[in-house]
């Protein structure tokens, strides 16, 4: 086992995202002596699988386990991290958000919420923790990031997917009787860029699977036993959910090809119609906005920046576009070089994000609608906006919470 070394393993189908997961990781503050080591899985079948696979691979004392969409804001979150190992031999997990009571109906969130949600509205700070730091006992946290010091195995002989995974990796833990904890947190020592928004095509299969296994474990670290008297409930609202979005799916996929086939024309006009044409349709349908995926949010915003930006007549964000997909890979990226503002990143990072705003057109319009939009979950609104406007003059109408 190499001692000193921290393997941070990643599953990715975006390579985008992943190269900028490996940009956050590799700013990263590390302790004398220490080294790292990004192993990647692409494509994995389930996010067991590709765990396994990749803890198999590695040597490293210290596994660092992250959605591609995560990024370690923290420059010292090595530091912490290895304090905390090293402070109990016991500590098998470290997590970022988690419960120590998890409800019967084994949503974790519905439980007491222990530690930082990974986003935040707050001047990012790096925070190294000293010797009276405080850590929360969990039964579970959550999987955008889990900090691991021992090797066991992630139970893909039951999770085939991408839900509950983690829960049940906690739980595995326990059952060898470490300890699962959660470092108490001045803000989020991370940023999930996806943490508001939930797939749950799959949730309520995996949810079985979970009970048929763990029936019989000890889920409450607290005196308050949750006892949810809504699981029946919870169940209704997962077949809800399904029927809603079996429904929005069938339309979507209309709603979708003629989008991409009016971006291939230029024919913006078009969308703007079939815009107000889903939106209609959404509205008629009571209820249908529970299963609407992250993307319609995002072109909702979209569609804003457009008729702001047709009534100043520039540039606009649509263009350059051929496909919906493509449209949304541009918001994404927009999303993503803005949020580096935020943190001290070296020049070529940001020229990076200032030449993707020139080479593309990226109007104040637009940038103004995805800053202010919760969907793209940036937090430091006021550096952004003092950055942008030192470097492009933009004037940028932001709502600042």
């Amino acid at each position: 086992m190499k001692i000193n070394e921290i393997a941070f393993i990643v599953c990715y189908n975006d390579e985008f995202l992943m190269g900028e997961c490996k940009k956050y990781i590799e700013r990263l503050y590390l302790p004398e002596g220490y080294s790292i080591d990004i192993i990647t899985v692409a494509e994995a079948p389930s996010m067991c699988a590709g765990y396994n696979a990749a803890m198999k691979s590695s040597d490293a004392w210290i596994k660092v386990y992250l959605h591609q969409d995560t990024f370690i804001a923290n420059r010292y979150f090595i530091f912490n991290i290895v304090e905390i190992f090293n402070s109990d031999e016991n500590i098998g997990i470290i997590g970022i958000t988690g419960t120590d009571a998890l409800p019967d109906s084994a949503i974790w969130w519905r439980g007491e919420v222990k530690g930082k949600f990974p986003f935040t509205k707050e001047e990012y700070i790096d925070e190294r923790i000293g010797e009276n730091y405080n850590l929360s006992e969990a039964v579970a946290v959550d999987g955008f990031l889990i900090a691991t010091s021992k090797n066991v195995e992630w139970r893909e002989d039951i999770f085939d997917g991408f839900d509950f995974y983690d829960i049940s990796q906690c739980l595995e833990y326990r059952r060898r009787g470490y300890r699962v904890v959660i470092a108490e947190q001045r803000l989020p020592w991370c940023i999930h860029a996806d943490g508001f928004f939930l797939d749950l095509d799959n949730y309520a299969d995996a949810r079985k699977k979970f009970f048929e296994e763990y029936e019989k474990e000890e889920y409450y670290l607290n005196d308050s036993h949750v006892l949810m008297n809504d699981v029946m409930e919870i169940e209704a609202l997962l077949r809800d959910y399904k029927r809603k979005k079996e429904k929005f799916d069938s339309f979507q996929t209309i709603f979708l090809g003629e989008i991409s086939d009016a971006l291939k024309n230029n024919e913006y006009e078009k969308i703007m119609s079939l815009y107000v044409e889903s939106a209609n349709n959404i509205t008629e349908n009571e209820g249908m906005l529970m299963a609407i995926p992250a993307d319609y949010l995002r072109f909702m915003v979209i569609m804003d920046a457009y008729q702001k930006e047709s009534m100043a007549g520039i540039r606009l964000f649509l263009e350059n576009t051929e496909s919906f997909s493509e449209l949304m890979g541009k918001f994404r990226k927009v999303e993503i070089y803005l949020r580096r503002l935020e943190y001290d990143f070296d020049n070529d990072a940001y020229n990076e994000t200032f030449d993707f705003i020139y080479n593309e057109n990226i109007s104040q319009y637009a940038i103004s609608e995805i800053m202010n939009s919760a969907v793209a979950q940036l937090g430091n609104l006021d550096r952004i906006k003092k950055i942008i406007q030192e470097r492009t003059g933009y004037e940028c109408n932001i709502i600042c919470e």
